[in-house]
């Protein structure tokens, strides 16, 4: 049974803590509609790499690590399978023609057909 847990709180943790970038991205994207994509994709970084230095952090309670080094290690691993993640999403896109997702606005687009510009 002790496995289970174990498992399941891994499975939590990974699911929340998973959907945190995008959750930022859409939540800053709602409180600050002005932002462009990349303000919006800063913003989702930076609030995801506090959280994985916080949970290293958090980690190193139940371990014998310091809770500078377990925070950093924890940022180090996520942020390099985050980016591992982006890097290979964008190539899939790529390869199967899509320059963005349908529920991205292009900011550009929208700028020129507000000045009655070509689509």
């Amino acid at each position: 049974m002790e496995a289970f847990q174990d498992g399941l709180t891994m499975f939590v943790s990974f699911a929340v803590f998973g959907m945190l970038p995008i959750v930022c991205y859409i939540v800053a994207g709602l409180l600050w509609p002005h932002l462009e994509a990349y303000a919006l994709f800063t913003i989702a970084c930076s609030v995801t790499g506090l959280s994985l230095f916080g949970l290293g952090a958090f980690k190193a309670k139940f371990h014998d690590k310091r809770y500078l080094v377990s925070g950093i290690e924890t940022l180090l691993l996520g942020g390099t399978c985050a980016a591992v993640a982006y890097y290979v999403g964008r190539a899939v896109s790529q390869f199967a023609g899509l320059e963005q997702l349908d529920f991205v606005v292009n900011h550009n687009l929208m700028t020129q057909q507000q000045i009655g510009g070509d689509s």
